[in-house]
């Protein structure tokens, strides 16, 4: 028998509890209009992993000191630099108070503003790298040249904006202005900023469409981790990278023109 003195002491009872609500659980089971239900799923949540992936991988590739993510909603690419990089101070901002309550309650010990990132005063500071992901689309487009030079005035001489569009390839969302194929972007952002590397993600497929309603539809979805990690493999290897024609979304390198 291992005498007490030699036993690693357990986590205190409140320190087991804080650590559970890393993920808001009492929310998950619920009565709808259709029952009760107690799981969370989301059909598009590879789409999402598998570009916030090439995102990551550019900010690890650059190494910043400093990194603001506009329009950083509830927070999950600042919590994932903040773990992948740990020396790198990243910042999100979002209009949205919610957002950002929820950003802050996932991260705790990262940095989050609510408000308007072209308001006068708003931020003092020059970063690095700054990120927008999904976020252009939801701007006014005669808003867009105050964001821009906003975002100018805060990225450092040497830094990069890194930017994630979808394409004219998809319908209009109700919620967007704008779509954008390689051109109305770099316009979008010129003349303060000039473009430095593109890539077309996330191939529109039939095949896509198929492995969507097997994985997830309304009568069960797919929760086998090995099953759903061959997909995930599977996706990278044939489906993320695309062409013009069949891009879903670009993904954008520019420099401080």
């Amino acid at each position: 028998m291992i005498e007490d003195s030699q036993q690693v002491p357990s986590p205190a009872p409140e320190v087991i509890q804080e650590a559970g609500y890393r993920f808001p659980y009492h929310y998950v089971p619920r009565l709808t209009d259709a029952g009760f239900v107690q799981s969370v799923t989301l059909r598009w949540g590879y789409l999402y992993w598998s570009y916030l992936g090439v995102v990551l991988g550019c900010i690890e590739k650059l190494q910043p000191k400093s990194l603001l993510d506009v329009g950083s909603g509830d927070g999950r690419l600042v919590a994932e630099v903040t773990a992948r990089l740990p020396r790198t101070r990243a910042v999100g901002v979002d209009t949205s108070e919610r957002a950002v309550a929820l950003a802050r309650a996932m991260t705790p010990g990262a940095e989050f503003r609510a408000g308007d990132v072209t308001a006068p005063g708003f931020l003092d500071q020059r970063f690095d790298a700054i990120t927008m992901v999904e976020v252009l689309e939801h701007i006014p487009i005669q808003q867009i040249a105050t964001l821009r030079a906003t975002l100018r005035n805060h990225l450092e001489s040497r830094g990069r904006l890194i930017v994630t569009v979808p394409t004219k390839n998809l319908g209009m969302h109700p919620k967007h202005y704008q779509h954008f194929d390689i051109e109305s972007l770099i316009a979008a952002l010129e003349p303060d900023f000039a473009l430095e590397d593109a890539s077309y993600l996330n191939r529109h497929s039939k095949l896509c469409k198929l492995f969507d309603r097997i994985l997830t539809n309304r009568f069960f979805a797919v929760r086998e981790p090995r099953l759903l990690a061959w997909f995930f493999h599977v996706y990278k290897r044939r489906f993320l990278y695309a062409d013009p024609s069949s891009a879903m979304r670009i993904l954008a390198v520019f420099k401080a023109a």
